[in-house]
């Protein structure tokens, strides 16, 4: 079990793999700025083999609740170049993000990135008023959230369930603060007072 953000999240004892995604956002932003928010993934498996094990995609959905002004598509990370998608915004969320890369070292002019965990993509929040802003990733309905490549030069893959009972997914909490103006206008406003009084 672990704990993050507030939120219980259990994984699997059943599954042998269990794949992480969790998202990393600054701790504090002023009212109005523009902020980018991480998303990280992570597979842990007997399976895996450090140097030769590879991600070999995922796809997911961002959900953000709390006072967003607005979001950006995602900035997929270079390794993510095929079948990607940049997600489609609607309201603070985002749908449909997700990206692989092949495993084909015979006809393939480059190496995969074996990396792990890697970053998967990025996205640029606006905050809005003071309060807080969390984003984190969420499971897309029957699809599989992530899966690897156990040796990157074989087509073999491991994938999430679909029911998602292997999948950890971690949200990130910002905290909005107002920004200088709006401290200046209530400093002004407080100055005002007390001079009427």
């Amino acid at each position: 079990m672990m704990c993050a953000a507030g939120v219980l999240l259990v994984s699997s004892a059943a599954s042998a793999h269990v794949f992480t995604i969790w998202a990393s956002a600054p701790a504090q932003v002023l009212s109005g700025e523009v902020y980018t928010v991480e998303f990280w993934g992570q597979v842990e498996s007997p399976q895996w083999v450090s140097g030769d094990s590879a991600v070999a995609g995922f796809r997911i959905d961002v959900a953000g609740t709390g006072n967003i002004a607005s979001l950006s598509q995602a900035t997929l990370a270079e390794w993510a170049r095929f079948f990607r998608s940049e997600g489609t915004v609607d309201g603070t969320n985002l749908v449909n993000v997700s990206g692989m890369q092949w495993s084909c070292p015979l006809l393939c002019k480059f190496t995969p990135t074996l990396e792990n965990p890697l970053l998967l993509f990025s996205i640029d929040v606006t905050a809005g008023g003071a309060g807080s802003v969390t984003i984190g990733a969420v499971p897309r309905p029957g699809d599989i959230a992530m899966n690897f490549y156990p040796s990157w030069i074989l087509f073999d893959v491991v994938a999430a369930e679909p029911d998602g009972s292997n999948v950890i997914m971690l949200s990130a909490t910002t905290i909005v603060v107002p920004g200088p103006m709006s401290v200046a206008a209530v400093g002004v406003g407080v100055g005002f007072w007390r001079r009427r009084r």
